[in-house]
């Protein structure tokens, strides 16, 4: 059962009429599996899958597969991701019509799957940082990122990146909220009391 204020604040955010339907998208559905494909290893895997409208290599899954006996993954072929997260690749269309950023930070890099994606549509010439402030964060960025991409991996504060982001080379800041895998675990386990505002 979800609390009244969750209720109360998607009715006031969305409107009575989506409210409603994405509680019961959460309470009543089972949540779709995507995967993102690595364009720098092609291969035929999920060739059938249907695609992500907003990502041109994300594709949608009929079941979850056992992802960890998959070779494919661990070569890299693709990338677990909710497909949500992958709707960076409609800001970075906007964002490309205005400025050519020769370097992207990202401030909220772990697990490191926008990252990848931002990685896989930057010009060769453009530098990600990829940013992971605590421990468990640096630990998810450096097994989820392959060191052969042109991007430094980090753990500083924002204010460490001062020079950083002071320059007159064209940039472009990322921050993101905590990775949905995360923030969706209290409602797997059972667990929709936990919600909280902030």
């Amino acid at each position: 059962m979800l609390p009244p204020t969750f209720h109360t604040r998607l009715s006031t955010l969305l409107g009575n009429t989506e409210a409603a339907a994405l509680i019961q998208a959460l309470t009543e559905s089972e949540p779709a599996t995507s995967i993102r494909l690595n364009p720098t290893k092609p291969s035929t895997c999920f060739a059938e899958a249907k695609p992500v409208p907003w990502c041109e290599q994300g594709r949608y899954l009929a079941e979850r597969p056992r992802f960890t006996y998959d070779p494919l993954l661990h070569a890299g072929c693709y990338y677990v991701q909710e497909a949500a997260s992958m709707f960076v690749e409609q800001a970075w269309k906007v964002i490309s019509q205005t400025i050519e950023p020769h370097r992207v930070l990202d401030l909220c890099a772990a697990p490191g799957g926008k990252s990848t994606l931002w990685r896989s549509l930057l010009p060769d010439n453009c530098l990600l940082v990829a940013n992971g402030r605590r421990y468990w964060q640096r630990t998810c960025v450096n097994g989820d990122i392959p060191m052969s991409w042109s991007l430094r991996l980090s753990r500083l504060s924002l204010l460490r990146f001062t020079n950083f982001l002071t320059s007159s080379v064209p940039m472009c800041l990322v921050r993101e909220k905590a990775c949905s895998v995360r923030t969706k675990e209290p409602w797997k386990n059972g667990h929709p009391k936990r919600w909280r505002t902030a």
